[in-house]
């Protein structure tokens, strides 16, 4: 039977969960959401209860989900992967604990739990502070940010399988999966959903959840209807030179050997078109702009290696803890 148990009490988050189920038990048909802003303004969009029921009971059956079991809560209920795991408990009967969203939430944890959502942030601290409680869990997913190559070995060792979720607020979270205990390369969708691309690009049909040929900004290499290697953001692709490059890309290539916070964007050049320029967070690293260069000469093609490296102050994340490009580079006047 559906219940609320806190772990760790925190008056903000339970008054933001109560006031989310008493709007999910009244007449309303739609749920307000905003979406996370890290490719633009965030805006807020309406989805329909009934479909945010499929999307949860679709993530239910693959998971096994059952009143006998229980979820994790330790998401910012705010946020559209929070609301999911309260509509995922509601749905089939379980028991939802909840821990403040912090970057180590399994910290006091001591209880077996079925399933739980992670941003990769919080996994990267776990692995470092309490690596011994991963094993509490059968199911943890992880989403709403690219994870770090470093972090895939480090799994592996650990009964609990982990998922990699692709989606996003207008698709009511999640709508495909990467077994990353299985050291899967592609998303495979859920249910029904079916995907295909346009000129490179990402289509999603997911009619089942409202989602109908959603024309998206990802990039992607598909291998069938169903499954898709992810490349990056189409409006984040750097010309330079006649040369095409994904920051992500590069970022995921050398992100084992940067202590900083970092990412790769572009500027204007009269010679190239455009530069690759790599930002990076100012800390108590070692690493100067000597070092990270060899490193980036070391690792990346010639072409692909940054023609300037600023330093700064601070660089803005989303509450995931996916990079805001465009709110760091308005920071900075970039």
């Amino acid at each position: 039977m559906f219940k609320v148990t806190h772990l760790e009490y925190d008056k903000t988050i339970n008054s933001c969960i109560k006031e989310f189920i008493e709007l999910w038990e009244s007449d309303a048909e739609t749920i307000e959401c905003q979406t996370s802003g890290s490719t633009g303004i965030p805006k807020k969009i309406s989805l329909q209860k009934s479909h945010m029921r499929h999307s949860a009971r679709t993530t239910g059956d693959f998971f096994d989900f059952s009143s006998t079991k229980n979820l994790l809560l330790c998401l910012h209920p705010s946020t559209i992967g929070g609301k999911m795991q309260i509509v995922r408990a509601l749905e089939f009967d379980m028991e939802l604990i909840v821990i403040p969203p912090t970057r180590n939430p399994f910290e006091h944890l001591e209880i077996p739990i079925h399933f739980c959502s992670l941003v990769p942030l919080q996994l990267k601290q776990i692995l470092k502070v309490s690596p011994q409680k991963i094993n509490l869990f059968r199911y943890i997913l992880l989403g709403g940010a690219p994870i770090e190559q470093t972090l895939l070995p480090q799994i592996q060792p650990y009964q609990t399988e982990f998922f990699e979720g692709f989606g996003m607020t207008e698709t009511i979270s999640h709508i495909a999966l990467k077994n990353l205990t299985k050291k899967e390369t592609s998303f495979t969708t859920l249910s029904s959903y079916s995907i295909c691309e346009s000129e490179g690009k990402l289509i999603i049909n997911a009619p089942e959840i409202g989602v109908h040929q959603l024309l998206t900004n990802d990039l992607i290499r598909t291998t069938s209807s169903t499954k898709f290697e992810w490349i990056g953001r189409a409006d984040f692709t750097i010309n330079s030179g006649g040369y095409k490059f994904q920051p992500e890309q590069l970022e995921f290539t050398i992100a084992p050997y940067i202590s900083s916070l970092f990412f790769f964007t572009k500027e204007p050049d009269l010679t190239y078109g455009e530069i690759i320029v790599m930002i990076v967070e100012k800390s108590q690293s070692s690493q100067n702009k000597k070092s990270i260069r060899e490193i980036c000469k070391r690792e990346l093609p010639i072409y692909a290696q940054p023609k300037k490296i600023r330093f700064i102050k601070h660089i803005i994340s989303t509450p995931s803890g996916k990079i805001n490009r465009v709110e760091s580079l308005k920071s900075i006047n970039f």
